[in-house]
């Protein structure tokens, strides 16, 4: 548990992933978020997106060493429960190394982007409380599974897609 004076606040914004016209709903995800969105996927899944998002490894050797040690922990996590700990470490240096995390955030909603507009059709499954919609990648090997809501936000205010919004929870790839 981190104390008050341990918190770091970094701003977060909502950036949009555009779904194909044909989806009922766009998309969006929340940036500087340890527990949800583009810095999450980056936490858990830094590993496995590194192959699909040119420039992802060349970021993650910039970052020191301590953290990239954390993002390893967390990675190999079976759950972020059992990552708390290195999460919360890992949320103390996010102003110390804001520009490069924003760029590795801006890196990962591109190459979500281009594969949610370049594949083929989606398979969708619905869970509990949230939706995965699975894209397969040009290799033909890999699927990348996006993680969203069920919760329906109102469209993006700055945005010219006036569809309504589901966030995204999180994003990896899988066999």
């Amino acid at each position: 548990m981190t104390s008050s004076t341990d918190c770091v606040f970094v701003k977060k914004h909502l950036w949009s992933i555009h779904m194909p016209q044909g989806s009922k709903h766009t998309c969006a995800a929340l940036t500087n978020d340890v527990y949800q969105g583009y810095l999450h996927m980056y936490m858990r899944h830094s590993i496995e997106l590194e192959p699909h998002v040119p420039g992802l490894r060349r970021l993650r050797l910039q970052l020191p060493y301590s953290m990239r040690t954390l993002l390893r922990r967390i990675g190999q996590a079976p759950s972020m429960e059992a990552a708390d700990s290195d999460v919360q470490k890992f949320s103390t240096h996010l102003s110390a190394e804001y520009e490069t995390l924003m760029e590795v955030q801006r890196l990962i909603q591109k190459f979500l982007q281009r594969v949610v507009t370049s594949s083929a059709t989606p398979t969708t499954t619905k869970t509990d409380d949230s939706t995965r919609i699975e894209y397969p990648l040009p290799s033909g090997k890999r699927c990348l599974v996006l993680a969203v809501s069920d919760w329906v936000d109102p469209p993006l205010r700055k945005s010219s897609d006036r569809r309504h919004v589901q966030k995204i929870i999180t994003a990896f790839t899988t066999r």
